[in-house]
């Protein structure tokens, strides 16, 4: 009771359809059941969606596959050859919309596994998705499900002591692990980039809040004439924000304009299928207005509020003075817009350094020439022979197997009442089950003790290797220590016989587990080869004619870890792209308003300078009076942004294990860039004018 509707789903990554004599790879299998349709928004442009996967071999497919393989024939009914399984086409998909982490060209009937599957099985590879009544609370779910699973379970079923849940709309950016093998988001990603985005909104702000309040004398005799004539300070304050609320609508109009040109470039970087569709999404129209409304308000109060206190008889008299109060706002908006610029500098360089540090740590083992082959159907089982296949060639250096590189690595869990002596203080043991190859061939250092040894019977029933972090995870105190160290494993015990140096599994993002490798009987999940350095082509070649002798049906796939290793950096360097651009349009933006600002004030001390010069000032000794000030408010901006950039860029850096120091360098490196910039900026103006005629400037007086 309590469950209104419950969904399985299971996700197959890839599946092979035959087309005739053809057979192609095609993403995205899934198998669930009616309900899933009820429980969930997806259309059919073709067929019944109650009825669509009720009965087993019933399958709906994707606009795209119903083209490709059926052209112009309508395909319901049809039969669509899929993993070696004849399914009746039952419906075919509306397009799926983007918004979901749901991803897939192909939905078949789950009453088709029922003969694959256990019913209660301890790890079941689907997910289940429950909707609940009205009024139910989720531990009470819990609390039910636990029940049945005890009940059901077998031996297994009374170690349960808990069932997990997740609430559908955290799954996409908050559930990492439980998504893996579907689409999922970085939450943190999007707080960064949501950070960048609100700084470069206070910039363009800042920006107009200095040219507008420097400016205030080009406006001095318009407003004393309107209150001379009778115009209330609140008439000009609404005037005045009604102007900056207006330029920023119209800059967001131009916005959307240019979010329409750069969204294909910036899915492709990050992979994503955003779109910007306000017909579809009124929502996102209503927050760009909001924003945009915003915007000009939190820009244009100030400048609004300063312009609006002009005292009428002065202004009229020409007698227009900016008070201290506003040149110190206006130098603290400009320390405030440097702050903003150091920080980043500072943040992009230190991201590029850590990434640039990951991707040259590389797995801890020899990936070059080094390739996987998936070991599906036949191979799996003829492992051994397929194996000694491989070896006949000249151009394979090395062949074992296991699960390895990267994901899929089985784990031995310890629980805090196992009666162990020897067990990881974190009760987690990554297993890699292997044949006797595996050092040799991933290349690995063997750091003490012996590789496995063919000629020697235990070592295939009850020797295992560990590696270095195993040493402190189970309280070693050296390598040496560590071998003959007994380990249950599974309940079956195993000696230490050697240990390797550490290497990954996983990405590098991830910190290493106490891992122990063992040899197994059981079935490959995929044949890891080295193959000589040279010509790989042919020798990938080799490879597929070894894999038809043994798996007709299959199309040959082969990874090469070069590669593999490369894909795993893929969300790192997406940030490092764009944070890259978004700093570079940030101190874009903040050099755009500087030069405005400068070009205004060089304006406004031409007979200073002009006099300056008449009294024989150097054009050097202008320059650098120009240029005084900027120097010293970068200098408060460096003192200001140097600190606060250290938290945030270290509170990143420490979700990393493995990471580079922040020395004082990259904070040297930030002021000294942001300073030339800056100066960069203001010299053309400032140089232009102390080299101009001192009589252009005084022949007004």
């Amino acid at each position: 009771g309590g469950v209104k509707n419950a969904v399985r789903y299971d996700r197959k990554p890839k599946a092979i359809v035959v087309n005739g004599t053809e057979k192609i790879y095609e993403e995205h299998l899934s198998y669930t059941e009616p309900e899933f349709f009820e429980m969930f928004n997806f259309e059919l442009d073709a067929g019944d969606k109650k009825t669509a996967l009720e009965k087993p071999f019933s399958i709906v497919i994707s606009r795209e596959l119903a083209n490709k393989y059926f052209f112009d024939t309508n395909p319901i009914g049809q039969i669509f050859s899929v993993d070696q399984k004849e399914f009746e086409v039952t419906g075919v998909l509306a397009p799926v919309p983007h918004n979901t982490h749901f991803t897939f060209n192909m939905l078949a009937s789950f009453s088709t596994l029922n003969e694959e599957i256990d019913e209660w099985a301890v790890f079941p590879n689907y997910k289940t998705y429950v909707e609940l009544e009205d009024g139910v609370s989720i531990e009470q779910i819990h609390q039910a499900a636990l029940d049945v699973l005890k009940v059901n379970g077998g031996t297994y079923g009374e170690k349960f002591t808990e069932v997990l849940s997740y609430p559908l709309e955290e799954i996409y950016l908050e559930v990492e692990w439980y998504v893996h093998d579907e689409l999922r988001g970085n939450i943190e990603y999007i707080q960064i980039f949501l950070i960048i985005g609100i700084l470069i909104l206070t910039i363009a702000c800042i920006n107009y809040m200095n040219l507008a309040t420097a400016r205030a004398s080009l406006r001095s005799m318009e407003i004393g004439v309107r209150k001379a004539t009778g115009a209330f300070r609140s008439q000009l304050v609404h005037q005045f924000l009604s102007e900056s609320v207006l330029l920023a609508c119209t800059s967001a109009v131009f916005a959307i304009g240019l979010i329409e040109l750069l969204l294909p470039g910036f899915n492709q970087v990050t992979g994503k299928t955003l779109a910007l569709n306000f017909i579809a999404n009124p929502e996102a129209f209503v927050l760009v207005l909001g924003v945009a409304i915003a915007t000009g308000l939190l820009a244009g109060v100030y400048p609004a509020l300063f312009l609006s206190g002009f005292h009428t008889v002065s202004v009229l008299k020409g007698q227009f003075k900016t008070g201290k109060a506003a040149i110190y706002l206006r130098k603290g908006l400009v320390v405030t817009q440097f702050v903003i610029t150091i920080g980043l500098i500072v943040c992009t360089t230190v991201i590029n350094n850590q990434l640039n540090f990951l991707s040259e740590k590389g797995l801890g083992l020899d990936t070059e020439s080094l390739v996987s082959i998936p070991a599906k159907n036949d191979i799996d089982s003829k492992y051994h022979a397929f194996k000694s296949e491989l070896l006949k060639n000249p151009n394979v250096v090395g062949v074992t197997t296991g699960q390895i590189l990267l994901g899929g690595i089985s784990f031995e869990t310890f629980s805090d009442d196992d009666q162990l002596e020897n067990k990881p203080s974190g009760n987690t043991l990554q297993i890699f089950g292997t044949d006797h190859d595996f050092v040799s061939t991933l290349g690995l250092n063997l750091i003490a003790g012996r590789d496995f040894d063919p000629k020697m019977s235990q070592d295939a029933t009850n020797s295992i290797l560990m590696n270095e972090t195993s040493i402190e995870e189970f309280g070693w105190t050296t390598a040496d220590e560590a071998l003959g160290q007994e380990i249950v494993i599974g309940e079956k015990t195993y000696s230490v016989i050697g240990l390797v140096e550490d290497f990954h599994a996983l990405s590098p993002v991830y910190s290493i587990l106490p891992a122990a490798i063992r040899i197994t009987d059981t079935a490959a999940d995929q044949v890891l080869v080295r193959l000589k350095t040279g010509d790989l082509q042919n020798s990938v070649a080799s490879l597929k004619t070894a894999w038809a002798k043994f798996e007709p049906f299959l199309p040959f796939e082969v990874n090469f870890m070069d590669d593999e290793l490369y894909a795993l950096y893929v969300s790192e360097r997406n940030l490092s792209i764009l944070f890259n651009a978004f700093a570079f349009l940030t101190i874009f933006i903040a050099c755009l308003g500087l030069l405005g600002l400068s070009t205004f004030t060089a304006e406004q001390r031409r007979k200073e300078i002009g006099i300056r010069k008449v009294l024989g000032a150097s054009v050097k000794r202008i320059l650098a009076l120009v240029t005084k000030d900027l120097v010293y408010l970068l200098g408060i901006s460096f003192a200001v942004a140097t600190p606060i950039s250290w938290y945030f860029i270290n509170q990143w850096i420490e979700n990393y294990p493995y990471r580079i120091e922040i020395g004082w360098g990259v904070f040297v490196v930030g002021g000294l860039l942001a300073l030339s910039l800056a100066l960069l900026t203001v010299s053309y103006q400032s140089i232009k004018a102390a080299m101009s005629n001192p009589i252009d400037s005084l022949k007004t007086e």
